[in-house]
């Protein structure tokens, strides 16, 4: 029987990485080329952009949103584009998803509907900050199953 191939998405908003895991007896080994790093947020300036408009130039506030958090929606999604692709490629059968809540919401935004039907078990923490070994000891009880 073959064993079912997990991947194991680390995240927080600012750097990804998955780790993969083949099964019982394998322990987890790091996926060197799925490594991924947000770019910083644009700034947007705090002064009222000018118009144009049938009545002449005129100044006006437009809201602009929080810089920070359209940053870390792109990012959550170019992750997820690629998450998805992978596994349209067969690259792995599970996915589990470590991530603080923040970050978690993001992705889940994010997702294809397919990539949900993969997800094996969410961890609303984040582990970016773990060893190999670390995140064995935390995660064990998910893999074996």
């Amino acid at each position: 029987m073959k064993p079912k191939v997990t991947w194991v998405l680390i995240a927080n908003a600012r750097y990804a990485r998955v780790i993969l895991h083949r099964g019982f007896g394998h322990g987890l080994s790091e996926m060197a080329d799925l490594v991924w790093h947000a770019n910083p947020p644009v700034d947007y300036s705090d002064r009222a952009g000018v118009g144009h408009s049938i009545a002449g130039p005129g100044t006006s506030a437009v809201g602009q949103g929080d810089p920070k958090e359209q940053a870390d929606l792109i990012f959550a999604k170019s992750v997820c584009e690629e998450l998805d692709a992978a596994f349209r490629k067969k690259k792995f059968d599970r996915l589990v998803i470590c991530a603080g809540p923040y970050m978690l919401g993001l992705l889940r935004k994010s997702m294809t509907a397919q990539l949900k039907s993969r997800i094996k078990e969410e961890v609303s923490k984040d582990f970016s900050g773990l060893n190999l070994k670390q995140l064995e000891e935390h995660l064990g009880t998910i893999l074996i199953i």
